[in-house]
């Protein structure tokens, strides 16, 4: 037998695995804000290690799979690779790894790229593990009672809604395209079908605004 909630709060906190599933959404919002906050200010290897060390440590209290967390943010290790290859030519500094000419793979560099990827880290992993199971529609009633103005509350549950409303609108658009023989290629057709897609998907929002 499972007991119903009688109030506002037991509905806005949904049952949840993990350490911090009790605690209400704003809490962990602004716990998110706060961590974010101080890593992005802070300067010292030492201190952001150990903000990192904490936020990793919320990973098995949650529950959460590292290799989830990996797969989600690919997006980022994949950006980070990249700034590992183009930044540290581009940080002036005294040791250089390696030499070309005139440029110089240096050591600075490499350090500005590993306090990106520790802040960066911080921020997504706080962010994963207290954020990621709560549904987006609650997070607007977070954000208002952390202060935030009713409008823009308001104003970031109608772009959740309208995200998805907008993704049916391309499938259904796309799947249309498919049915009538269009095959994307690497080709001027291709770009101009997906242009008129992106317009015709414009006018619709502006239908339904």
């Amino acid at each position: 037998r499972h007991s119903i909630p009688t109030n506002a709060d037991a509905i806005l906190r949904p049952s949840e695995e993990g350490a911090f599933g009790s605690v209400a959404p704003h809490i962990r919002l602004a716990v998110v804000l706060i961590t974010a906050v101080v890593a992005a200010v802070l300067r010292d290897p030492k201190s952001l290690g150990a903000v990192l060390l904490l936020v990793i440590l919320l990973f098995p209290l949650q529950r959460i799979r590292p290799f989830s967390f990996i797969r989600r943010y690919a997006f980022f290790f994949l950006f980070v690779a990249v700034l590992a290859i183009v930044v540290p030519w581009t940080v002036p500094g005294t040791r250089a790894l390696l030499t070309i000419g005139t440029a110089s793979y240096t050591l600075e560099g490499v350090y500005t790229v590993l306090t990106m990827l520790a802040k960066g880290l911080t921020i997504l992993g706080v962010s994963y593990a207290l954020l990621s199971r709560i549904e987006l529609v609650v997070m607007g009633d977070a954000m208002q009672r952390l202060g935030a103005p009713r409008k823009l509350a308001l104003l970031f549950l109608f772009t959740v809604r309208y995200f998805s409303v907008l993704g049916l609108e391309w499938e259904k658009m796309r799947r249309a395209a498919l049915m009538r023989g269009f095959r994307p290629r690497m080709n001027f057709r291709t770009y101009r079908t997906y242009a008129h897609l992106a317009g015709t998907l414009l006018l619709r929002a502006l239908a339904r605004a």
